[in-house]
């Protein structure tokens, strides 16, 4: 457990798809306006757009750019498709430079919906969406990992979680991104053990598995890491 290291926002793809999983309350709304708040400290982004059915947390996003439905979204991200295929073929200096973050609150109940199916095209190629100078993040906020469907799970580039109530939730979401290493008996009590102690290692700590990862993985080290919220900068 020594080993495990803090995230670091910059390892972070140029453009990626980010689950953030938790029960309600335990502060995953906070953290991802940490998250938001660090892209923008090392110009990751230039903006953030929220859609939330509340319309709450994150304020660090401005009224005009929150809301409470997704028809907007595939619009926005049919756009970035644009500016991305103009940018392949023009001269560096006419090409378009788009930096954002696209956050998704509150819509978990209707992730298997037809309507939300082009998340998990996006899930699969969001790398490709956007190219330097574009970069797009989508950050999925949920409180049932059961509930995002399962291509969207295994093509995130992070998924994020702290301590997880039910058992079947917590089986689903070790079973996926945590026991790379050893999937064993043993090596799954090994896993599942590591699990425990970081989630309990500290309040509002969240797990980082950095599902982007390439190359060798030989320790949970390589792809697990922790983070929590730096409320003292947020409040600022």
């Amino acid at each position: 457990m020594e080993q495990i290291q803090e995230y670091e926002i910059t390892d972070t793809p140029n453009s990626s798809f980010i689950i953030v999983n938790s029960r309600r309350r335990s502060g995953k709304t906070v953290l991802v306006e940490d998250i938001v708040r660090r892209m923008k400290e090392n110009n990751m982004i230039d903006t953030a757009i929220l859609f939330s059915k509340t319309n709450s947390g994150l304020k660090n996003i401005p009224h005009s750019n929150r809301f409470e439905d997704i028809d907007e979204l595939p619009k926005i991200l049919r756009n970035v498709a644009m500016m991305n295929e103009f940018n392949k073929c023009c001269c560096k200096e006419d090409k378009f430079h788009l930096k954002m973050a696209i956050i998704l609150d509150d819509f978990a109940v209707n992730l298997k919906d037809k309507n939300f199916s082009f998340l998990s095209e996006l899930s699969v190629n969001g790398r490709h969406l956007s190219y330097e100078p574009l970069s797009v993040h989508i950050i999925l906020i949920s409180q049932s990992f059961t509930k995002i469907p399962r291509v969207v799970r295994i093509q995130a580039d992070l998924i994020i979680f702290s301590q997880i109530s039910s058992r079947k939730e917590q089986d689903l979401i070790l079973d996926e991104a945590f026991y790379i290493l050893d999937g064993s008996l043993a090596g799954r009590r090994e896993g599942r053990d590591l699990y425990n102690k970081l989630a309990t290692s500290d309040d509002y700590v969240f797990i980082v598995v950095e599902q982007f990862r390439e190359g060798k993985i030989r320790s949970y080290a390589d792809y697990i890491k922790i983070t929590k919220a730096d409320i003292n900068k947020i409040q600022k």
